[in-house]
């Protein structure tokens, strides 16, 4: 498959999940950035251009979601489920890579993709980057969702924000100067719910950047966002190969630095017998 062999031939560290400590989780109840107020104020705007509405299963944390099924005869009994950020909250990222090279977006996501001017379109409202042009540099961030589902889409751009919009977890995640070079969303489906969907997602951004409250939980709109159309039934093997490469990849590195680290004290033997002999 050409894409995990792409992927074996970079340099890639990939990132996977983020559990809040209690200084991430004081900011996000700051920010309000993944909050049940935006989230009602992002629905609202949503059914407006007619987007699939966010559940509060999609809202919560992996531990959160647990934690809410759990407390079903309270919510049936009225009680309102308000989850309030914490310490130990687990968060998961799809596609969260940092090159160790320079490459092009393009090249990252080769195999995957069939027709780039097709089955991409660039959507945010500050940043109409071309994908076939955007040039990630070392160092630099690449942040992507999956879902197979489109009428997902907004729950995973909710999702997105949470982990990598000023006020959510980013800092937490990346680090305070880490650079992302792009954000994006792959999907599947027909042809016609595609291009509708980036019709509604382009609306979407337009309408939420110009609000300050929820601009601000958005993530940065001066950083090109892609909605991409893959097949179907490749969507998460392709995906897989990615996440199997970059952890070879891992165990490879891995290996050179016990290597390194066994030559290093062989050295330092060497030296020792060679004092000894003078």
């Amino acid at each position: 498959m050409v894409f995990s062999k792409t992927a074996a031939e970079l340099r890639l560290v990939r990132r996977e999940t983020v559990i809040s400590t209690a200084e991430s989780a004081d900011k996000l109840k700051e920010s309000g950035c993944g909050s049940r107020e935006d989230l009602r104020d992002w629905n609202c705007i949503g059914r407006k251009l007619h987007l699939a509405q966010i559940s509060l299963q999609n809202k919560l944390s992996k531990k959160a979601a647990s934690e809410a099924a759990a407390s079903a005869d309270s919510q049936a009994n009225g009680t309102k489920n308000n989850h309030v950020p914490k310490a130990g909250d687990i968060f998961q990222a799809d596609i969260c890579i940092r090159l160790e090279e320079d490459a092009n977006l393009q090249y990252i996501f080769n195999g995957m993709i069939a027709n780039c001017s097709e089955d991409v379109k660039s959507l945010a409202s500050m940043n109409q980057e071309s994908f076939n042009d955007v040039r990630v540099n070392r160092g630099e961030y690449v942040c992507f969702e999956i879902t197979r589902a489109i009428d997902k889409i907004l729950a995973k751009i909710f999702q997105l924000s949470r982990l990598y919009a000023p006020g959510g977890l980013k800092d937490h995640f990346l680090g305070r100067q880490a650079k992302i070079r792009a954000f994006g969303l792959i999907v599947s489906g027909n042809r016609r719910d595609f291009e509708s969907a980036c019709d509604k997602v382009r609306a979407f951004f337009v309408e939420t950047s110009k609000n300050p409250n929820l601009s601000k939980n958005l993530i940065n709109q001066s950083i090109p966002f892609f909605l991409c159309l893959v097949n179907h039934e490749t969507l998460y093997s392709q995906v897989t190969d990615l996440k199997l490469s970059v952890e070879r990849l891992t165990e490879t590195t891995e290996g050179l630095k016990e290597t390194t680290e066994g030559l290093k004290e062989t050295t330092e033997g060497l030296k020792e017998t060679t004092e000894g002999l003078k």
